[in-house]
């Protein structure tokens, strides 16, 4: 079990990539965005339904424009701090499963209750966001 949560969150976090919201950018690279981390998931999925949706429209143009090109540049700002938010919104998700699993384990049944309703109560909080 413990395995298969390591596997999972690494799995995500090497698809999503590590973000790097500020940096400093060589002469000649567009300068970059600073954008604020959503505070909640339903906050970070309303810019990836927005934002996606924006980008969409730019992807299904035929040819895309040097403005066109900046926005989904613009966008992108965005649509990466959402994806930071929800995948520390998993990332603690998978934290309080591997504690109740080990809580369970171990026989201490306040830390498999305490850990296994943050679960819960996490899963639905982020479940509910679409």
């Amino acid at each position: 079990m413990k395995n298969r949560i390591f596997a999972t969150v690494l799995g995500v976090s090497l698809a999503l990539g590590s973000f790097a919201l500020t940096a400093a950018e060589p002469e000649g690279r567009p300068a970059h965005r600073e954008v604020s981390i959503p505070t909640t998931a339903s906050a970070a999925w309303k810019i990836l339904r927005q934002d996606g949706a924006a980008l969409k429209q730019y992807l299904e143009k035929k040819t895309l424009t040097p403005m066109d090109l900046h926005e989904i540049h613009m966008l992108s700002y965005t649509l990466e701090v959402a994806v930071h938010r929800l995948r520390s919104e998993w990332e603690q998700i998978a934290n309080d499963l591997e504690e109740m699993h080990k809580n369970s384990e171990s026989g201490n049944a306040e830390k498999t209750r305490q850990h296994g309703q943050a679960f819960l109560d996490a899963v639905s909080r982020v479940k509910g966001c679409k």
